[in-house]
């Protein structure tokens, strides 16, 4: 969370790591470069709250990946509940319409009549091996924040 640092996938120059990448293995480490990310984000305010983060919840246009949320419920080794409206601004906004127009008295009343989600639990036998995929991507990522353009 440093305005210094770029955001973007781990790999900025994947074709010099990799001899000719298949489709899938690039998107597969993109997929999981994602879910590494966040996974580092949500250590990160753990520790700014003092306590770990007990279920995750996300929502947008990626979530439409069962992959990635799958990935994602593994890497954190908790579940992760998945808004069912990719179309996460636009419900937001919907949301704060119907606030406003008075159909529902407060925020917290429109988010539990007008969302829904679906739980991804992460599979036991996934989670050490994300563990240690975690633990090398971290390594790899504090080498590559050394480098400069």
């Amino acid at each position: 969370m440093s305005p210094f640092k770029p955001a973007g996938v781990l790999f900025r120059f994947p074709l010099l790591h990799v001899d000719r990448p298949l489709r899938g293995e690039l998107l597969r480490a993109y997929i999981e470069s994602v879910a590494f990310a966040v996974r580092g984000n949500c250590e990160q305010l753990a520790e700014v709250i003092g306590q770990p983060i007990p279920l995750l919840t996300v929502s947008g246009g990626m979530t439409r990946s069962p992959t990635l949320t799958r990935v994602l419920a593994n890497t954190l080794g908790s579940p992760v509940e998945v808004g069912t409206v990719a179309e996460s601004a636009s419900l937001g906004c919907a949301i704060l319409a119907a606030v406003g127009a008075g159909a529902y008295g407060n925020v917290v009343e429109a988010v539990q009549a007008m969302t829904r989600a679906r739980r991804v639990d992460p599979e036991p036998e996934c989670t050490a091996e994300y563990e240690d995929r975690y633990r090398k991507w971290r390594e790899v990522y504090a080498v590559l924040q050394t480098w400069t353009l």
